[in-house]
């Protein structure tokens, strides 16, 4: 790409952006490199990360981006299970009470399976 806008040819709209951040990415390898060096200041890192957000190359920000958006899904995943397994305990004592014979039985089944899967 260099020897391309040497010559005075123009970059496409993505050889621009793949230009722009392997750029800012080498301008950042600089004080991460520091980090590395310097005996024991990666203890460091994580507080210069809270204060300087972008001062990891681009490689660390995406797997980072990906972390935290599979976190995100996995506890909304949680959170939608719960939501699922009280929803059918509930159903599970309303047909205990208003129900009687084979389908209680298979309700107080289901009702004693769930308490016991929840523990």
């Amino acid at each position: 790409m260099l020897l391309k806008l040497a010559n005075g040819k123009s970059l496409l709209r993505r050889e621009r952006q793949q230009h722009t951040r392997t750029t800012a990415d080498i301008f950042r390898l600089v004080p991460v490199a520091v980090f590395i060096i310097v005996p024991f200041m990666e203890f460091l890192l994580p507080i210069f990360l809270k204060v300087f957000h972008n001062m990891l190359p681009s490689t660390f920000q995406v797997m980072m981006k990906e972390r935290e958006a599979l976190k995100r899904k996995l506890n909304a995943r949680i959170e939608y299970a719960k939501f699922l397994q009280d929803t059918v305990k509930e159903m599970a004592k309303e047909i205990q009470n208003i129900r009687s014979g084979e389908v209680k039985k298979t309700a107080e089944d289901l009702d004693e399976f769930l308490s016991k899967e929840r523990v």
